[in-house]
């Protein structure tokens, strides 16, 4: 992992929260990115169903 890759994980420091980069499994997602923050959104959906699920599965 070279100097370039943290700088697209981390941002450049005068940018705002927005236009930060997310880099999931080699996937480099844009924030502000419609298509961006719908993926973000649909994976941490995914694992809070799955959590709830298998917390609702012990309970039974």
């Amino acid at each position: 992992m070279n100097l370039y890759d943290y700088k697209d994980i981390l941002g450049k420091p005068n940018e705002g929260f927005h236009s930060k980069r997310i880099n999931i499994l080699g996937l480099s997602i844009a924030s502000n990115d419609f298509y961006g923050t719908f993926f973000m959104s649909f994976i941490l959906t995914l694992i809070v169903g799955l959590l709830l699920y298998l917390l609702l599965q012990r309970t039974k």
